[in-house]
Formats: structure tokens, C-alpha cells, sequence
């Protein structure tokens, strides 16, 4: 099977690259724990170029004229090279014109994917990797008028309009809030219990879950009560119900976080009736347990899939896969200038509350 592009995602904590087939299956694959964070605390510069020769430098010289193409904090201002967001709503092609190319002592062709922007009532989202995996999803699932949710610390939903565009995004910080809360509020003396906690951590535990679904019910119903419904972790440590522990109580507040942010992000099933999801097995399957509650049907593919096939999308776009331009080892010209993209009009029909 012969390599069109190496992708690589290349994140605050972490590296992983892979040798991709015009098909986007990963031919062969590298993961360390080289991310941005402690190459730039080292002194970054040349050991972000080293860190990669390192990694694929056997596929180079295997593949000579083979063009990278990385996604995540490598683009960020502490990373290798800071690639410009492009606002939403944007395709692949669109995401090509972003290409941000990284001079380089070897003379390899070596490119960062910019981020992405858009406002959210009157403030700035981003997301800087995520945009991969989003064109990754399409390109794999053939997807239109969707929503997406990139599950994690900071969870990204993303409206996909017609032509595979990505309109718009939420960022919500459910996962990083729920940590502190149980580890640095009050609430850590009612989810805390080694026994509970780690029944509660069970990749299947919250399907299911009474205490679950009734935190998901209420964060969704009551949003913006949340704060107040938080403090009911408390309450029901003093008012405990029989057969109910902190495992429970954890559950009930990890329900609360998810159902709000579901709330937030307009999921109903009227509205919407299936969600794609994109993440870990474990993280999916929590917000699948989420969106059950619901009545909301989902569907799931992985980051490492998706990641290599937005990578391999953008490429194609750009027109620097290996196979399709065989003659021309030199990269184009100059990255295609980052040009605004026109908004489409949108459909007068109904929409659902998502839409926009």
C-alpha cells in the first residue's frame, strides 16, 4: 500500500503520526509523549524539527517528497509555528487555504492545518486539532446538517451544514469543571470513596444509573439553575437515599454537567434526533448514556480515524497528496492565501434550534 501524506496530531501532551493511504488508513503509526507543552518548555525552536525527524524520519526517507501535515498546539502561539485561525463556516477547501507551511533545516514539506473561529454570543470560540477531526468525520460519514460532539475536558459541538461545512461550534469546559468539583469544592466530600469511585469509573457504569439520568434530566431542564442543582451533591450525602453512596453522587453530579451541556448546545430529540460523537470509547460512551436519556439516538467514531482522514481531506484540497501530483515534488507556489469564505443562505424552511 503505497503512503499519499504523513498526518500527524501533535497536542499539548502528546505525538502521534501516522503513514496514510489514499484510502486514509493509517499504513503504519508512531505515538510518544512528546506533545507541545514540554517541547516548548525545553526551549521549542529546532526541537519541535528534531522531535519529528525523530518520529518519521524512516518514513521520509522511504517516501522522499512525501508532504507532513500536522493538526493540534503545534500551531498554537507556544508551538512550533502559530497558524492563524479561519473563521467559520468552513470546508475543506477553505481549511487547505489555511495551510501554514514550516521552513525547515531537511527541505521537507511540512505543513500546520490552522484552527478555527467563530462568535458565540458576541465572544470568540476556537478550536485548534479538533478541525481535523470534524473533516475527518465528514469525509468518512458523507455527513450534512448534523451535530457533532467532540467529547473531552473542553467538549466542541459543531453544526455541519449542507456541503459538509462546518458552521458554527460550542466549546464547553464540562470535563476540567467537573474535576475541580470533585476535587476542590466541597462536593469532593460526597463523590469521594475509593470503592464507589471506582464502580463509578466502569466504562459502562452511567448507562443505566438512575442517579445518572436524573442529573441529566435536571441539568437539561433547569441549565441555568446549574449552579444551584451542584449544591444538591451535598444535599443528598445528608439526606441519603438507601442503596445510594458517592459513586451515585458522582454520578448524579456528572449527569448534571452533561445534561446542561446539552441544554446549552440545543440537543433535543425533536430537533435533534441523532448526535455524532467523536472521542475515547470510555467518554463516548457516557455522553451516549447522556443522549439516551433523552431519547437521542448516537453515533461514534474515533479521534485516530477521524484525525488522518481530515488530514488527508485538507491535503487532497490543497492538492499536495503524494499520488495525484507524483511529478511535483515542490510544494505549490505559496499556500493559497487565507480568503474569506462567503456564508451561504440559509434555507427559509424550519430548522432545528441548532441550526442557527
Amino acid at each position: 500500500m503505497e503512503p499519499v501524506v504523513i498526518a500527524v496530531d501533535w497536542g499539548t501532551s502528546n505525538f502521534r503520526a501516522e503513514l496514510v493511504s489514499a484510502d486514509g488508513s493509517a499504513i503504519s503509526s508512531v505515538t510518544n509523549s512528546g506533545g507541545m507543552k514540554g517541547i516548548a518548555a525545553q526551549g521549542g525552536g529546532s526541537l519541535f524539527e528534531d522531535h519529528l525527524a525523530d518520529a518519521v524520519g524512516p518514513w521520509m526517507a522511504a517516501h522522499p517528497g512525501l508532504h507532513v501535515v500536522m493538526a493540534g498546539m503545534v500551531g498554537s502561539k507556544q508551538g512550533w509555528v502559530e497558524a492563524p485561525y479561519l473563521t467559520c463556516p468552513v470546508g475543506a477547501a477553505a481549511v487547505a487555504s489555511g495551510l501554514v507551511s514550516i521552513p525547515n533545516s531537511r527541505g521537507w514539506h511540512v505543513w500546520i492545518l490552522s484552527g478555527l473561529t467563530c462568535a458565540s454570543k458576541g465572544q470568540n470560540d476556537v478550536m485548534r486539532g479538533e478541525e481535523a477531526q470534524l473533516l475527518g468525520l465528514i469525509e468518512r460519514h458523507a455527513l450534512t446538517r448534523t451535530l457533532v460532539c467532540l467529547p473531552g475536558s473542553h467538549s466542541k459541538w459543531a453544526v455541519i451544514k449542507e456541503g459538509g461545512v462546518i458552521e458554527s461550534f460550542k466549546t464547553f469546559m464540562t470535563g476540567e469543571i467537573f474535576a475541580l468539583l470533585e476535587q476542590h469544592s466541597i462536593l469532593r466530600f460526597s463523590v469521594e470513596d475509593d470503592n464507589d469511585a471506582a464502580a463509578a469509573a466502569a466504562p459502562n457504569a452511567h448507562a443505566g444509573s438512575d442517579a445518572f439520568g436524573e442529573g441529566v434530566r435536571a441539568g437539561h431542564a433547569a441549565p441555568e439553575e446549574l449552579m444551584h442543582l451542584c449544591f444538591m451533591v451535598r444535599t443528598k450525602s445528608l439526606f441519603p437515599v438507601a442503596g445510594r453512596g458517592a459513586a451515585e453522587h458522582k454520578m448524579f453530579l456528572s449527569g448534571l454537567l452533561i445534561g446542561a451541556e446539552l441544554a446549552g448546545a440545543g440537543v433535543d430529540a425533536a430537533t435533534s434526533p441523532t448526535v455524532w460523537l467523536v472521542g475515547s470509547s470510555q467518554l463516548c460512551a457516557r455522553y451516549e448514556a447522556a443522549l439516551a436519556v433523552l431519547g437521542v439516538a448516537a453515533k461514534t467514531d474515533t479521534a485516530a480515524n477521524t484525525t488522518a482522514a481530515g488530514i488527508l481531506a485538507a491535503s487532497r484540497a490543497a492538492g499536495i497528496i503524494k499520488v495525484e501530483a507524483a511529478a511535483a515534488a515542490a510544494p505549490p507556489s505559496s499556500p493559497i492565501a487565507h480568503a474569506p469564505v462567503e456564508k451561504e443562505a440559509r434555507p427559509a424552511t424550519a430548522k432545528p434550534a441548532w441550526w442557527g
